[in-house]
């Protein structure tokens, strides 16, 4: 175990390298289990707040723009609580991927493979554990957005279809829509229990659905490409991610 030098609620956080074992590594079914603890909660901090007299309401017009600074100091805080956690696990990550048979051989395919090589080597560690490969789910969104390059057309043309499956697979959930990291409840994030992990998973949430913002302007933009195969992977895939995914 080790000191974190962040600071939970006041105390400081003891951390082990097996934090997030035992946790599933698709994302969004690891942060349900934390989600039902901060559900309960927030369902009686709204009823409180219901019983709050209208007098108040003046007071709080007024304390607004303090109120902001102290929000946005906040949300600094536990950002930086989150990138720490985020840090360790990709770590840990790359410690059992060395491990494993052909951990090494798959960072070489990254750096030096061909397109396709490493369209799919980054989408095997998107699937694997995407909280700890945001990396390269960014390398995908690249190749799409780089259409347009002299020679990328390809490449976007392998990764749309990646990008699809790991959407519809690992990335986005089935049964709500994603939220930014600021619209969580970050003012009682430390009144639950696994702060850090939650805190992860938050901003997680908050990358794949800016992720998924992008992705979906990429396929507009290449719907409007001359090139048929290309127009056509777009408008298949829009039409599949909005009938399969809330989001």
């Amino acid at each position: 175990a080790r000191r974190d030098a962040s600071r939970d609620g006041g105390q400081d956080k003891t951390t082990t390298t097996k934090e997030f074992e035992g946790y599933s590594k698709i994302w969004h079914e690891a942060a349900k289990s934390l989600r039902k603890t901060e559900e309960v909660k927030t369902t009686t901090t709204t009823k409180n707040q219901r019983r709050r007299k209208k007098g108040t309401l003046k007071r709080e017009d007024e304390d607004e723009e303090e109120n902001d600074s102290a929000f946005s100091k906040l949300l600094d805080e536990k950002e930086h609580i989150a990138k720490d956690a985020i840090r360790e696990r990709e770590k840990q990550h790359e410690k059992l991927a060395a491990r494993k048979t052909g951990g090494g051989f798959q960072n070489l395919v990254r750096t030096t493979g061909t397109a396709s090589d490493k369209i799919a080597s980054n989408t095997i560690a998107v699937q694997d554990d995407a909280a700890a490969n945001l990396k390269q789910l960014e390398s995908l969104l690249e190749l799409c957005e780089k259409a347009r390059v002299k020679g990328g057309k390809r490449g976007a043309a392998q990764a749309i279809q990646a990008l699809e499956e790991l959407f519809k697979t690992v990335l986005l959930p089935s049964d709500r829509k994603l939220k930014y990291f600021a619209d969580q409840n970050l003012k009682e994030s430390n009144k639950f229990p696994h702060e850090r992990k939650r805190l992860m998973y938050w901003y997680v949430e908050d990358y794949i659905k800016r992720c998924y913002h992008r992705f979906v302007q990429s396929l507009e933009v290449l719907s409007k490409d001359p090139l048929t195969i290309l127009k056509e992977k777009s408008m298949k895939c829009a039409f599949g991610l909005l009938v399969n995914k809330p989001e």
